[in-house]
């Protein structure tokens, strides 16, 4: 073999190193600050819309908060429906909590996470009716939505708690503002007679990521 040969192996043998150890000084020297907002006091508002509320036999519609396992959850159920058409819309509002980013800094990277599970078996079998859930961020303030989660995803049976996202939060998230998280389920039904249906949600959070260098942590 020759020496210029040598040289060149030896040249690209050092190169190489050299990109790997720059690779895993780029890593070793980075961190992510992470801030995760899990507001409780959570309160549920019913609304029906539809020929039944002609009627006055709306579906019956109970919300409440369970404390069993696996731990705290919000609980929704939809009652046997009587036969008529009716829109059901069962929104889930958080207390307010106040926005600063991750671990005070700044973040593009926000997104929502919670855990649902559903019975909706019954009311999806019949053609026609439909169950949906929606999650947004909320100013406290006005009540108005800044920042939109998820939209009218099929709210399918689950009969374990299953994770939904990290779902990457769409608008202005401002730090020193102060927010709710809203959960909306809604319930589409024609006039074939149905058992109830259930919806069940918990941990609703919203996480704050931020990538920085060791350096600029600690200036």
């Amino acid at each position: 073999m020759s020496m210029d040969h040598s040289f060149r192996r030896l040249g690209f043998a050092t190169t190489l190193v050299s990109a790997c150890a720059l690779a895993l000084a780029s890593t070793a020297g980075a961190a992510t600050l992470r801030t995760g907002y899990e507001p409780g006091g959570w309160g549920a508002t019913t609304l029906h819309s539809g020929i039944c509320l002609q009627t006055l036999i709306c579906p019956s519609v109970t919300n409440t908060v369970v404390k069993g396992p696996p731990g705290t959850y919000e609980h929704t159920e939809l009652g046997s429906l009587t036969g008529v058409a009716a829109r059901t819309d069962v929104t889930w509002t958080s207390a307010p909590f106040t926005y600063n980013g991750a671990q005070g800094k700044r973040s593009k990277n926000v997104t929502f996470v919670m855990r649902r599970r559903s019975n909706t078996t019954n009311l999806l079998s019949v053609t026609g009716n439909t169950a949906t859930y929606s999650a947004n961020l909320i100013s406290a303030k006005t009540g108005n939505t800044v920042a939109e989660a998820v939209r009218n995803a099929n709210l399918r049976p689950t009969t374990k708690f299953t994770r939904v996202g990290p779902k990457r939060l769409v608008g202005a998230v401002r730090r020193g503002r102060t927010y709710r998280i809203e959960v909306v389920f809604t319930f589409l039904n024609g006039v074939a007679v149905v058992p109830f249906a259930t919806s069940d949600f918990r941990r609703a959070r919203i996480v704050a990521r931020r990538h920085v260098s060791r350096h600029h942590r600690h200036h």
